[in-house]
């Protein structure tokens, strides 16, 4: 049954609620007591409701486009366990901090220069704020029919140390950062109505 927000299900085993938990559902229980639902606001699906789910062949090319070896390599880069090219030098990005000076505004240089390398604008723009000061850099993609109309794929590219001065910040995030990059990377090869923003913040861990 649903309600437009909820899902009523059975579901067949242990297995089910791994499987709805990973692909983000709130997974609540039911327990063995009987249950009373408001059918006024459960409509109950059934064969007469289902959808039939379509594949898009433009959005299995995109996904086609990316690999886990692409991934890996680019988020070695941005947590630090591999050498960076950024900012005219060669080294290892070990934090993300926006306090860290130096290594921030490298990581901020690889992301500008990794869009610049894909032929699109690229816009750094520099904020201050609570005794903090850095930069967002910002990407556009132009749309054709519909430019004025603005689609923005974002992320905060900071991350803050758990212990010590190294802050690699993989899942916290430089995996939304990352996304980012390999959203650009696939979606220059295809033109849309809107014009697409490609933002990477700072200061977030700050806000």
């Amino acid at each position: 049954m649903d309600d437009g927000r909820r899902l009523l299900i059975r579901a067949g085993s242990n297995v089910d609620r791994t499987v709805l938990a990973e692909l983000g559902f709130e997974v609540h229980e039911l327990d063995a007591l009987p249950q009373v639902f408001m059918t006024s606001r459960f409509h109950v699906l059934g064969a007469k409701g289902a959808k039939a789910l379509s594949v898009s062949p433009l959005v299995q090319d995109m996904i086609g486009q990316i690999s886990t070896s692409r991934l890996a390599a680019v988020m070695n880069e941005l947590t630090g366990p591999v050498p960076a090219v950024a900012d005219g030098s060669y080294t290892n990005i070990r934090t993300r901090s926006t306090a860290s000076g130096r290594p921030i505004q490298r990581a901020l240089s690889y992301m500008a220069e990794y869009f610049d390398a894909l032929g699109l604008q690229v816009t750094q723009r520099v904020w201050s704020a609570g005794g903090y000061s850095s930069r967002n850099v910002i990407s556009v993609q132009p749309g054709t029919t519909a430019s004025s109309e603005v689609v923005v794929i974002c992320a905060h590219l900071d991350c803050v140390p758990e212990s010590g001065a190294t802050a690699p910040g993989a899942d916290d995030n430089a995996s939304g950062s990352l996304a980012v990059l390999l959203a650009a990377e696939v979606f220059r090869d295809f033109t849309f109505q809107r014009t697409i923003r490609f933002v990477l913040f700072t200061g977030e861990e700050q806000d």
